[in-house]
């Protein structure tokens, strides 16, 4: 009976000694409450920013909500992209130029020039047991 109380009181250790992390992301600068925010986790640079089939996951939420968590992450490095989709068409619409017309955010806030930041650029790293927030300031043109 004792060694059944210490191995089933290891695992108990040993199960909460690997809780995943919370990564939550404010969004700021939203500058209409109308439609939604599509937000983007990816756990690898493929795919990233622009190929929001390949991220790791998604989420929608009315723009009037501004905050989205994703919860039970491994440790390991992410990036986040987003964008708010005034016209719920679920992309981000461009002038003929390919400049955005609706605000669109990365992770770490990059400075934008001539195109999307790399993953390695808008990387977070997330440490084990460790929630973290991120503030995402949206960018309009």
């Amino acid at each position: 009976m004792k060694s059944l109380l210490i191995t089933l009181g290891a695992i108990l250790l040993s199960s909460t000694a690997s809780i995943a992390s919370t990564l939550t992301i404010k969004v700021t600068n939203v500058k209409s409450s109308k439609g939604t925010i599509q937000v983007a986790l990816w756990d690898t640079s493929s795919g990233f920013p622009d190929d929001y089939n390949t991220a790791y996951l998604t989420k929608t939420v009315n723009a009037s909500q501004k905050i989205v968590s994703f919860k039970n992450l491994d440790a390991g490095n992410y990036a986040v992209a987003l964008y708010h989709d005034k016209n719920n068409d679920e992309k981000l619409n461009t002038n003929f130029l390919g400049i955005p017309k609706e605000g669109f955010g990365f992770s770490n806030n990059p400075l934008i020039l001539t195109g999307p930041p790399s993953f390695n650029k808008a990387k977070i790293t997330l440490k084990k047991s460790i929630d973290k927030t991120q503030v995402i300031k949206l960018k309009h043109f």
